[in-house]
């Protein structure tokens, strides 16, 4: 979590830009007003479950300020949908039933963090030598502004409508 913690920074990130009319994941665009679902009129949401794995609860629906919703917790989940006005049933994300153990390769071995005090499980400094962790990609994209990865095609779902 974190102050910083937004749907708007993880987004961006992820190269998606949103505002709360119109939603653009690489080439694709839909914008309320033009955007259809079949022969009915769009709208975009983002459903908010505050323990996605773990529940049958509908989410909250969340239909402006996308950018600023902070994630406060561990195990909160979200879709970004682009459904047929007055929608309520989304579904969760894909990923729901797996979050612990998606969880747990961000903090599994090989791991890695930007926080130079961080140590290791037996709270050692972790090795430094200049080379790259041991079956950890090498990622020079820091170094090159204008380095692009190729996206995994699981990563993203687009949005039906």
């Amino acid at each position: 979590a974190g102050e910083n913690a937004t749907l708007g920074a993880y987004l961006e990130g992820a190269g998606v830009d949103l505002s709360d009319d119109e939603l653009t994941i690489g080439d694709d665009t839909w914008a309320e007003g033009d955007a259809q679902c079949g022969d009915e009129d769009a709208e975009i949401l983002v459903a908010q479950w505050k323990d996605v794995q773990n529940t049958d609860d509908k989410p909250a629906l969340i239909r402006r300020d996308f950018n600023d919703i902070r994630f406060r917790e561990d195990g909160e989940g979200y879709t970004v949908a682009v459904v047929p006005e007055g929608t309520t049933d989304i579904p969760k994300p894909e990923s729901a039933a797996q979050l612990a153990e998606l969880g747990a390769l961000d903090t599994g071995p090989g791991a890695t963090t930007d926080d130079p005090n961080a140590t290791t499980e037996d709270g050692g400094e972790p090795p430094d030598d200049g080379a790259p962790d041991e079956g950890a990609p090498d990622d020079t994209s820091a170094d090159d502004p204008t380095a692009t990865t190729a996206a995994d095609d699981t990563a993203t779902t687009l949005p039906e409508g």
